[in-house]
């Protein structure tokens, strides 16, 4: 039985590491579940609803922590033609099967290096989890009309939650991030209760 820890503590403290773990499943869907760690010490799991999180007292060795390397992201670039799969699968058996191909593999066991598949540039994109290391709670945010984990208010307007099951490949599973309230509210609606205002409207 998990001990908890009333959500109107977690405000005000600071986010110092987030844990993830994803498993795909080719043939089903892809599961993914994240735990915080809060003030260096204070480690829950995201919380279902407004009224407590679950305290997780042991660290799995399967989880990751998110926050190990918080340099940009690479994006390697290939296929500057746009040439399709079948295009390029295409070209490169009528090469294999060429004259001068032939003899080429008498003497080189190279294999052919398809040229499509290499690099030819490299864009980095901003890895915005540094915006949330060292951040600290502003407020909880639950759609209660959804039975998901909720939301955390950053103080510097970041917004975070987890998505536990998605699709296969999707990418959506474990840690999802909004730059803001605006964002969160173009893609999931306004529909939301804050715990602040809530908390507020119980005691008047």
């Amino acid at each position: 039985m998990h001990n908890t820890i009333e959500l109107s503590k977690l405000l005000g403290m600071t986010l110092t590491n987030i844990f993830s773990f994803v498993q795909m499943d080719v043939d089903g869907l892809d599961y993914g579940e994240c735990y915080l760690e809060l003030n260096n010490s204070v480690i829950i799991y995201f919380p279902i609803g407004l009224n407590a999180a679950f305290l997780n007292d042991k660290k799995n060795n399967e989880y990751t922590s998110l926050f190990d390397n918080l340099e940009d992201i690479p994006t390697y670039l290939v296929n500057k033609e746009k040439k399709t799969i079948q295009e390029i699968s295409d070209f490169y058996e009528r090469k294999n099967k060429s004259i001068v191909q032939k003899i080429r593999n008498l003497f080189i066991s190279k294999k052919l290096i398809i040229k499509e598949y290499q690099p030819y540039a490299v864009e980095f994109h901003e890895n915005k989890l540094k915006y949330i290391k060292n951040q600290k709670i502003a407020d909880i945010i639950w759609y209660p009309d959804e039975m998901e984990s909720t939301l955390f208010l950053l103080e510097n307007g970041f917004i975070i939650t987890e998505t536990q099951v998605a699709p296969y490949g999707t990418g959506h599973v474990g840690l999802n991030y909004y730059d803001n309230l605006n964002q969160l509210v173009n893609s999931k609606g306004d529909g939301f209760i804050k715990f602040t205002e809530q908390n507020t409207k119980c005691q008047n």
